[in-house]
């Protein structure tokens, strides 16, 4: 018993604290990761003014997604996430909470890192992606 009480009073912060400050910000990450194509979805659906090489002004969008499309992308990420919720629930036990919560978030951050390029490579794949993502959300 003194032993325990001896290498926890070593620590600055108690176990549990520290558990508790990284699951906060590995929440936070969740969350963001999560939400952060609702925010960037305006600005990149928005016109745009150029002018062309003989000074003629015109308006384009870099991403020309109508509203049915912007909410099939942002709900496509929740269509992922729903599925693996239960077997998600069912392999903690197995492989440990934290290494699925650290393996979910570290591949949901890499796609999301290559979410740029897959935009201009079409709907169809940013959706599958986001989809991905979800699943690997848990």
């Amino acid at each position: 018993m003194e032993n325990i009480q001896n290498k926890s009073s070593k620590s600055l912060l108690a176990r549990r604290y520290q558990i508790a400050i990284l699951s906060f910000f590995g929440f936070f990450n969740v969350y963001a990761l999560r939400v952060n194509l609702s925010i960037a979805v305006v600005k990149m659906t928005e016109e745009i003014e150029a002018e062309d090489t003989h000074l003629n002004n015109y308006t384009y969008r870099e991403f020309d997604w109508d509203s049915k499309q912007q909410g099939l992308l942002l709900s496509s990420f929740f269509y992922g996430y729903i599925v693996t919720q239960i077997p998600g629930g069912w392999l903690a036990p197995y492989v440990g909470a934290a290494k699925l919560f650290g393996f979910g978030i570290l591949a949901t951050a890499l796609a999301t890192l290559f979410t740029p390029v897959i935009a201009r490579a079409g709907l169809e794949a940013l959706i599958a992606v986001r989809i991905l993502e979800g699943l690997f959300e848990k």
